[in-house]
């Protein structure tokens, strides 16, 4: 969640140019963490490598020492179940990579504002219009077309994917919650030391380094690709309208089809394109009703 400033909007076409490679980027980590757990690696591993070079290179950028208030932390507890939720996450995304296409786990994990929606209104006591109700509905509709339960296609994989999705709402809803009293920097940095903290003591089950130098690059590549996605991401909110760039996260999808093929020499297949537009369309139906919910705030 990126708070902005509406007096820091002045470049849409640039905000715009900005999200589509931070979504390269976020695909690439997608497409990389795949490669790696097909060759053996633990997804475990390929998790915590991810966030611990992220965590090393926004030490590094960030120099905390520097100005350490900015990095204050006022809501240490919520600060961790943040941070654990998002490990948590990344561990079933990546174990679910075993078993899934890309396109298959990116479309998935496009329901997450589904998950949002549903957790704001529990959580933050957020209202609920008819056009979310609906969107939420439509969202779901397009998860079961992709895993197709009683066809006999749902599997191990499909549901960790859903746990992931859910996982990472909650991270959001939490995020919400820690803007109000925490800082950027603090929010940008405690996740990966939370994540690195929590795998330490499975790295002597887990850690393996790969066959060799080539994947080896591809895991560390990870975190820093991730870093400057998230880097890039948050620059493109500060200069550019959220409802603007709200359609252009599809772009996710595109690199992914990209990298699928490319890498994996695999497409989606029908019932794939299916639930992946269904839930595009219930993404674009939720930022209509949050257009609208803004227009009638500003009368």
């Amino acid at each position: 969640m990126v708070i902005r400033s509406e007096a820091a909007v002045s470049n849409p076409l640039k905000g715009m140019l900005l999200l589509v490679c931070a979504f390269f980027m976020f695909a690439f980590n997608d497409a990389g963490a795949k490669y790696l757990v097909l060759a053996d690696v633990h997804p475990v591993f390929v998790n915590w490598m991810r966030f611990f070079t992220h965590g090393v290179l926004a030490v590094v950028i960030l120099r905390p020492w520097v100005n350490s208030d900015r990095f204050r932390v006022g809501n240490m507890r919520l600060q961790l179940f943040r941070g654990v939720v998002l490990f948590v996450s990344g561990i079933l995304s990546f174990s679910s990579l075993l078993t899934l296409q890309l396109v298959e786990f990116v479309a998935i994990f496009f329901a997450a504002p589904i998950w949002v929606t549903l957790l704001a209104r529990l959580v933050l006591k957020e209202s609920l219009d008819w056009m979310r109700i609906v969107a939420v509905v439509i969202g779901f509709g397009g998860v079961i077309i992709i895993s197709r339960p009683g066809m006999g296609v749902l599997g191990i994989g499909h549901v960790m994917a859903f746990a992931a999705t859910l996982a990472y709402g909650v991270f959001i809803i939490a995020t919400r919650l820690l803007t109000a009293t925490e800082s950027h920097e603090s929010l940008f940095v405690m996740p990966p030391l939370v994540a690195i903290v929590l795998g330490l003591p499975a790295l002597p089950f887990v850690g393996s380094l790969p066959p060799d130098g080539f994947y080896l690059s591809i895991l560390l590549s990870l975190g820093a690709f991730g870093a400057i996605g998230h880097w890039l991401l948050i620059h493109a909110y500060r200069i550019a309208p959220a409802s603007f760039l709200a359609p252009f996260i599809y772009v996710h999808m595109i690199w992914t089809v990209i990298f699928g093929y490319i890498i994996f020499d695999s497409l989606p297949d029908a019932w794939t394109i299916a639930g992946t537009l269904t839930i595009v369309a219930s993404g674009l139906l939720l930022v209509a009703s949050e257009r609208k919910g803004r227009a009638k705030a500003l009368r």
